[in-house]
This record gives structure tokens, C-alpha cells and sequence, in this order.
């Protein structure tokens, strides 16, 4: 019993000198200047950011961060835009502008240190991205419209 008290003890004496804030610093900063728009995010880890600047009407954002250390920024702009970003693993990053009507974006990214930079400027344009492994990058410019690219990297 006097072992049970002595980790008990000193269990309780970790937690006050450690504060839950430092264990999992997450933020997710939403901007949201448009109609009928929606958002929709979760992370789960620690030190995971996303920063969505959400502008037009009718767009549609759907983010997952799971894992440690993930960044997403997405810039979002126009009519019924769509956007879903999944990051699995830790310090991935992924940058994502999409200005213009009818654009969808679908991006994985599961490893570690995997970059991606992606913008849509037009209309009707289609990306399929996803990015298995370590230390991937990836820069696509869709300029135009009717456009689709599909990349897989592993």
C-alpha cells in the first residue's frame, strides 16, 4: 500500500509541474467571410495547426489532422468549392488556394515530413493528391479551367 501512495504521490506531483497546455498546443483558426459555407475540422495529437480563410458561397471544407506536428493553411474563394485534406502521421504540411467556381481538391497525406503546395485558379478543376511515406513534395498550379490531375507519391 505504501507503494500504491508513493506513485500515487508522485503521479500527482508530475501533473502540477507539468501543465496540460504544453502536451497538446492545437489550434485552428477559421475566418469564415461567405454564404451557406460549411467547415469541418478534427485533430487529434499535439502541436497541430490549421489556418482556413473561407470566402464565395456555397463552399465546402473538410479537414482531419491526426498524428503530431501537422500544419494545413487553405485558402478557399468562389462558388461551391470543395476541399478535403487528410493528414495522418506527423510534420506534414500542406498549403492549399482555391479561387474560382466548381473546384475540388481531395489531398492525403500519411507519413512524416511530406509537403504539398496546391492551387486552383478557374473553374470545374479536379485534384486527386495523395503522399505516402517520408520527405515527399509536391507543386501543382491548376490554372485555367476543366482541368484534372491525379499524382500518387510514395
Amino acid at each position: 500500500m505504501k507503494t500504491l501512495n508513493a506513485i500515487c504521490k508522485a503521479l500527482l506531483v508530475l501533473a502540477i509541474c507539468i501543465p496540460i497546455n504544453t502536451l497538446a498546443e492545437n489550434s485552428f483558426d477559421l475566418d469564415q467571410e461567405s454564404e451557406f459555407s460549411q467547415v469541418t475540422g478534427s485533430q487529434l495529437g499535439q502541436n497541430l495547426r490549421a489556418n482556413i480563410l473561407q470566402k464565395g458561397s456555397q463552399g465546402n471544407i473538410r479537414l482531419s489532422q491526426r498524428g503530431d506536428s501537422n500544419q494545413s493553411d487553405i485558402s478557399q474563394d468562389g462558388l461551391e468549392n470543395e476541399i478535403l485534406l487528410v493528414q495522418i502521421g506527423f510534420s506534414n504540411e500542406a498549403s492549399v488556394i482555391q479561387n474560382g467556381d466548381n473546384n475540388s481538391i481531395n489531398l492525403l497525406q500519411q507519413g512524416a515530413r511530406n509537403k504539398l503546395s496546391m492551387v486552383q485558379n478557374g473553374s470545374s478543376n479536379k485534384a486527386e493528391l495523395k503522399q505516402y511515406g517520408y520527405y515527399k513534395n509536391l507543386k501543382i498550379n491548376q490554372i485555367g479551367h476543366y482541368m484534372s490531375v491525379t499524382v500518387t507519391q510514395r
